[in-house]
């Protein structure tokens, strides 16, 4: 549901960047003659970004068909306060086949299998006054926490062969350049849980989906190498990763909470759970 003409932003996606985040990577293997087996792993932390703006009674949100328990101003129209956080993190592992040949001297070939696991979530917070009122143990009238959490949790897990190369090109006998390329086909098992919850703990709905679909991963890299001794070498460089066929924490939300799924809210039969997978592309450094 569109803003009311003539009514500004106050705040967006685009209201915050996530910084770059910490990382480990780790590889072991093995080598004979020209042929080589390794095993590489790398994990990017958490990375966590909040925003939040303020203005008492002058904030509406796009929320729209809340739960019969979530009815009133402050959590949707008029609210106090909006608060938008959004994480991510990565991991990835490969088993890769390399094979060289002496007659081109500085190219690798490169074959193997990729697991990665990228996870997204995405919270949106709106605080305010509640107008309607719930009924305690005792049942009496109370009046309603006066926050609202809408959640979204994403887990992607792709699965796919991939193939690249590696070449070298010798500035000097201790240093040389290094590109990389590589490229993955496979399968994606992504769910997403999107839930809305009341203050008091309250939840409106709670939908768990699940779906597989297509998936690609490439990777670019462009290092400095720098041999030290005949078994130590030092690479410093840059390595880009670009996956696509992501279920994204941005991509599921729906502004439109559903009548229909008031009904878990009293725990009555026949309530559906229903959220949108949407599969988008996201680069990672």
């Amino acid at each position: 549901m569109p803003p009311p003409a003539g009514t500004s932003s106050a705040i967006n996606f685009n209201s915050f960047t996530p910084s770059l985040s910490l990382g480990i990577r780790g590889t072991i293997g093995y080598l004979w003659n020209t042929q080589s087996i390794e095993f590489t792993n790398f994990y990017i932390f958490q990375n966590n970004v909040n925003t939040t703006v303020q203005a008492p009674g002058m904030l509406d949100t796009l929320f729209y068909n809340p739960p019969l328990t979530f009815l009133g101003d402050g959590l949707f129209r008029q609210a106090d306060a909006v608060s938008v956080s959004y994480g991510s993190s990565l991991f990835s592992s490969e088993l890769n086949y390399r094979r060289w040949n002496g007659g081109l001297a500085g190219l690798e070939l490169i074959a193997g299998l990729r697991y990665i696991r990228q996870n997204d979530s995405l919270g949106i917070t709106t605080t305010g006054t509640a107008a309607n009122q719930g009924i305690n143990a005792l049942g009496l009238l109370t009046p309603n926490p006066d926050t609202a959490l809408y959640q979204v949790l994403c887990h992607n897990n792709i699965v796919a062969p991939q193939l690249g190369g590696e070449y070298s090109v010798p500035i000097c006998s201790w240093f040389s350049i290094t590109g990389m390329g590589k490229a993955g086909l496979g399968a994606n098992y992504l769910t997403t849980d999107v839930s809305y919850t009341r203050g008091d703990g309250l939840t409106g709905f709670d939908t768990k989906r699940h779906a597989w679909n297509f998936a690609q991963i490439y990777e670019l890299g462009l290092f400095t190498d720098f041999s030290i001794l005949q078994k130590l070498h030092l690479r410093l460089g840059y390595t880009t990763t670009w996956l696509t066929g992501l279920a994204l924490g941005n991509d599921q939300l729906d502004f439109n909470l559903k009548g229909q799924e008031a009904r878990q809210a009293f725990g009555l039969p026949g309530a559906v759970s229903y959220t949108h997978l949407r599969a988008h592309e996201t680069g990672r450094n």
